[in-house]
């Protein structure tokens, strides 16, 4: 039952333009823009990184943060309207079994898009190879975890598709360029600074960053999405025993 589930779920995130769009298109083009704009070359503002070394680790977590924002809010919120949550609960689904389902959909949509962003850098921009792969897959797993929980949460909260969309367009935008997206850090005003600091996109893209560029773990960036994740599951767990 639960395997049906699953690649059902695969089958119809793959059919939502929302999905190809922001988690797997948008990312890509910019991040390919942006570089051709940079350049490849060692910069203070990038933390002394390259500029491929600094933005593939950013839009891979950004890929993870439109997943769980955008798709996965709209996709389970358009559930929830046309009643298809109360019939596989009626079925004898549980809650826990929809969240794990959207886990592996979004799993493996962040992988494709992974390995597309790593290829495409290898190949036109010379990429290099993270420090410490275990830290950055496990920085990987858990932002992907911690961004599908919050989805599936916010999907419970929202009152409807439509409602899903506008608030996670708005949350993503306003998330994503200031969370490494795009101007580094060190070019933003501080206010700005303060307040991507506050938002759970900073905490994965610093993960993800750390990992692979000296190889050690973000002590406060794995807290937070821990936090995150375990937060959110509760509200969506509650949220879909409810719908």
């Amino acid at each position: 039952m639960f395997a049906k589930l699953a690649w059902t779920e695969i089958k119809l995130s793959l059919r939502e333009p929302t999905v190809a769009v922001f988690a797997l298109a948008f990312p890509l083009i910019l991040l390919y823009l942006l570089l051709l704009s940079f350049g490849n070359q060692p910069d203070p503002d990038f933390k002394g990184e390259n500029s491929v070394d600094f933005y593939v680790p950013a839009y891979v977590a950004g890929t993870i943060a439109a997943m769980g924002i955008i798709a996965i809010p709209v996709h389970l919120a358009s559930y929830r309207e046309r009643g298809v949550l109360r019939r596989l609960r009626a079925s004898g689904i549980a809650p826990g079994s929809v969240l794990i389902a959207q886990v592996l959909v979004a799993s493996l949509l962040v992988a494709v898009a992974t390995l597309v962003m790593l290829l495409l850098g290898s190949a036109s921009f010379e990429l290099s190879a993270p420090e410490s792969w275990p830290i950055f897959f496990a920085g990987l797993v858990l932002a992907t975890a911690s961004f599908c929980a919050l989805g599936v949460a916010l999907a419970t909260l929202l009152p409807s598709a439509r409602a899903a969309q506008s608030i996670g367009l708005l949350l993503f935008f306003g998330m994503f360029f200031i969370s490494g997206g795009g101007p580094p850090e060190p070019i933003l005003p501080d206010g700005v600074v303060f307040a991507a600091n506050a938002l759970p996109m900073s905490y994965a893209v610093d993960a993800l960053q750390t990992g692979w560029w000296d190889g050690s773990w973000h002590g406060t960036g794995f807290v937070v999405l821990l936090s995150l994740m375990i937060v959110s599951s509760l509200v969506a767990m509650r949220g879909l025993r409810e719908v």
